[in-house]
């Protein structure tokens, strides 16, 4: 398996870069991976040529882009092979399929969610992203909703409560699904997501309502490069459907029994059956076709419509109201409007209904330019009853009563709130932005669905008023996530285009906007919370995130600038994300801070990450793409400590350091090079060990080491799951996913106080766990020198017992195996509560 896992992943490389000769289109930046033939680093270079000399503005694509560019940066590192996170799902099952449990973990792990479980508190504090709303053909208080990376929720009760069990799914995301309306435990899920990077495995039927899922016979792997952007159901025999994508349109007769590719092979994004009439369908790309014979063949028609060259993206609605009307919308090549195109003969010839102004802008009024985001945010809902009122989403949503000639704004990514009185730019009603799918409830012409970057909005009025019905849609993707000191249930995490949440208590808040990144609490004021944006526009509440003002004195940062508390002296502040590390001494303290600029680590580009050792604050390590600096005098000199660590073939992540050995460390690797993954170092970088073995090829995220731990346990998470491994496991990982999604995971951090690790994910939100137990006690003794037996112990009290000490355990001595008496060091970490410490770490209640 493991050589035909290295064989799988040269060929991938060798026929993207063999297709690459045969791009059908040049290199557009707008369209990221949608580029077939292209590199990576094609596409950037295309994006800075562009932008040389211009000042971005909002909807313009730039932030979608950079986004992006942060997100395939480390994975595609250093082939820019666009192909190679598709390979995610294929290796990790072939990982699953020969992993041994030869580990050293003695239980599972108990993930539960952390949520957001609700939308949070706060103006335009939202939970995720949702690509489309569908209903059960037979009873329309049943709606599903799909998340990009947060997998299929299901709804019962018009919306009120979401439930999932799709996270178990390899790859969770979803782009559509189909309905089978005489039998509605019969459904089919269009895999991956069309605009990032998690390329499709096919469509997947389920016969339970959702339980399980099996393949059929529209199976893809990495290879194949297909994302479905639609997956439609004949509304009379469901058997038929087809599925649009960036290959064109797949067809079956018999439920995915069998298929065929019936239109080769550009990229499609819309497609409709005529109502009443499902012989004629249509479909759209950059151009618009039309078939006669229910989708078996397809004629492509130009008649009244622009030419494909200056259409980036095209989206098609249409109505019972009148069946022989079909409306395009369509996006420039600046995906901003090109226009409102309308055909009153089932799609023969189109006429043109207005170009302006420009209402897939950011503006509500009057908008202007020619920019947008069509290739992110475009869609489309006629009236069943009026074919002339047309509402469009695009970053806002607007509405049309003359058949798309003019056009009033129905919905505003700040717009008011009636949760939140006096915020806002309103009227009219907040929806928040980047508008992806609109659908009209069936059977009624005045209640429509919104979903969005933010969640699903519902208006009973036609769009005049919206309601956020996201509740407990638990599809946050989150880019890491920072936790108090002393107060259990105050996290604080930075989310995709949702800002900054933090969790106190049982309730999320929004405490900051825009895309939230690092963050940290001060651990000696709970009040104290830095928060990052993009490009390490950093900010300072010293009010617990009601108020936040922006941390100035920083040259502008890459996409994430990690930010973080020196982990001895409160008051002292350390800033990566640029060449140079940054540190100030009065952050925390003084209005009149300042920064200064220390020294430049080795390696290109900015700094990744960053790590003070707590057992000596004058060492220092940070990482570059390609480099380990190691810095003994507080960041002023730097050393290159990266020696034989793979760099050619991989991008560094993530850092980690030993909380009592600064000559301990260990640092991760995203990408695809299998075996280089993880490495440490006992001797401060003068060597290191590759402790790659047994993990999947999949890029690593985050990494994390227990303080005190005798075995030196260390977990990580990947773009799936959680793994963990310490000295006993002989060079071992053990899966450490129990109750967790298969969803990436972005950064992990340790609670120590009740022992819990948490995570954040990209797609479902921050989870927790207790801890491996053997990583709190492995090769432990008490003063009597004999060993605490394992797996006997399920309360402090059994403990303290067997060491005939008093019951709050103060006078227990811990040793290591090597005879260090440890009490000091846990008196520092868990301020002498033995017992809760033990409690948790045994498993006990």
């Amino acid at each position: 398996m493991k050589t035909f896992s290295r064989i799988f992943s040269l060929l991938t490389v060798f026929l993207f870069f063999t297709l690459s000769s045969f791009a059908q289109k040049p290199v557009n930046w707008r369209d990221m991976g949608g580029n077939k033939g292209a590199t990576f680093y094609q596409v950037q270079q295309d994006f800075y040529k562009y932008w040389q000399g211009k000042t971005p503005k909002k909807g313009e694509g730039y932030k979608v882009f950079k986004r992006w560019e942060n997100y395939m940066t480390p994975r595609v590192y250093p082939s820019g092979n666009l192909l190679l996170p598709s390979t995610t799902f294929q290796n990790y099952v072939e990982w699953s399929a020969e992993k041994s449990f030869s580990g050293s973990v003695s239980m599972p792990a108990n993930w539960t969610s952390l949520g957001p479980n609700e939308v949070p508190t706060g103006y335009d504090a939202a939970s995720g992203r949702i690509d489309f709303v569908r209903f059960d053909p037979t009873n329309s208080n049943t709606l599903y909703v799909g998340a990009p990376d947060g997998g299929l929720w299901k709804s019962t009760n018009a919306g009120a409560t979401w439930t999932t069990n799709t996270d178990l799914l390899t790859i969770i995301g979803c782009s559509d699904i189909a309905i089978d309306p005489g039998n509605t435990q019969i459904m089919y899920l269009a895999t991956g997501n069309w605009e990032s990077d998690r390329r499709s495995i096919g469509v997947l039927k389920t016969t339970n309502g959702g339980t399980t899922w099996n393949t059929t016979s529209l199976t893809w792997t990495a290879l194949d490069n297909y994302k479905i952007r639609k997956l439609v159901m004949h509304p009379t025999n469901s058997s038929i459907m087809m599925a649009v994508t960036d290959g064109g349109i797949f067809r079956t007769t018999d439920g995915w029994a069998t298929n065929s590719n019936v239109y080769c092979c550009n990229t499609l994004y819309d497609i409709e059956f005529k109502p009443g009439d499902p012989t004629i369908v249509y479909a759209a790309g950059q151009d618009f076709f039309k078939s006669t014979d229910t989708g078996a063949t397809w004629n492509p028609v130009t008649t009244g419509l622009p030419a494909a060259s200056s259409v980036s993206r095209m989206v098609l609605g249409v109505s019972a109201a009148n069946a022989s009307y079909v409306y395009a919308i369509a996006g420039n090549n600046t995906h901003g409007y090109l226009g409102t195109y309308r055909s009153t003969d089932s799609g023969a010839s189109f006429t043109l209904q207005s170009s302006s102004p420009n209402i897939l802008g950011y503006e509500k009024s009057n908008p202007g330019g020619t920019n947008g985001q069509a290739g992110h945010d475009l869609a489309i809902a006629v009236s069943p009853t009026n074919a002339n009122t047309v509402t469009i989403g695009g970053i806002n949503a607007w509405q049309s009563s003359d058949g798309g000639v003019t056009w009033t704004c129905v919905a505003y990514w700040l717009g008011a709130d009636p949760n939140y009185p006096g915020q806002g730019d309103g009227p009219p009603d907040y929806v928040h932005a980047d508008v992806q799918d609109i659908q009209y409830l069936p059977g009624s012409s005045t209640t429509m669905f919104a979903t969005s970057d933010g969640g699903i909005y519902k208006s009973v009025n036609s769009g005049t008023n919206w309601t956020n019905l996201t509740n407990n849609l638990s599809v946050a993707q989150q880019t890491g996530i920072a936790l108090s000191q002393s107060n259990p249930n105050l996290i604080v995490t930075g989310l995709q285009d949702i800002g900054t949440l933090k969790k106190d208590g049982s309730t999320w808040s929004g405490i900051n906007g825009g895309d939230g990144e690092d963050a940290f609490i001060d651990r000696t004021n709970n009040l104290n919370i830095v928060t990052s944006n993009p490009s390490g526009a950093h900010s300072l509440s010293t009010d617990g995130g009601l108020t936040h003002e922006d941390i100035t004195g920083l040259p502008t940062g890459q996409w994430f600038s990690p930010i973080s508390q020196d982990p001895v002296t409160a008051t002292t502040v350390y800033a990566g994300g640029r060449p140079d590390l940054y540190r100030s001494l009065d952050l925390l303290t003084s209005p009149t801070y300042s920064w200064t600029m220390l020294g430049t680590p080795n390696g290109t580009g900015n700094i990744l990450r960053f790590v003070v050792a707590p057992s000596n604050v004058n060492i220092i390590y940070a990482i570059k793409e390609n480099a380990v600096s190691k810095s003994i005098n507080a960041g002023t000199n730097w050393t290159d400590v990266t020696g034989t660590l793979p760099v050619g073939n991989a991008q560094l992540t993530n850092i980690a350091i030993s909380g009592t050995d600064p000559d301990k460390l260990w640092v991760t690797f995203s990408g695809y090079s299998a075996g280089d993954k993880v490495f440490k170092t006992i001797n401060g970088g003068t060597n290191w060990t590759n402790l790659s073995t047994g993990l999947p090829n999949l890029p690593i995220n985050t990494i994390v080491s227990v303080n005190a731990s005798a075995n030196d346990a260390v977990y990580v998470g990947a773009d799936i799951s959680v793994y963990y491994t310490d000295n006993t496991a002989g060079g071992a990982w053990a899966i450490f996913n129990t109750g967790l999604p298969n969803a990436a995971v972005t950064d992990l951090e340790i609670y120590y106080p009740t022992l819990k690790i948490r995570a954040s994910t990209y797609g479902r939100g921050a989870w927790e766990s207790d801890l491996n137990p053997v990583a709190c006690f492995s090769n432990l003794v008490v003063s009597n020198n004999n060993p605490i037996p394992t797996g006997i112990y399920k309360s402090a009290g059994d403990l303290t017992s067997h060491a005939s000490t008093v019951a709050n355990g103060t006078n227990v001595v811990f040793k290591s195996d090597t005879g260090v008496v440890l009490n000091p060091l846990f008196e520092v970490l868990f301020g002498g509560v033995f017992e809760a410490m033990i409690e948790a770490c045994m498993g006990g209640n």
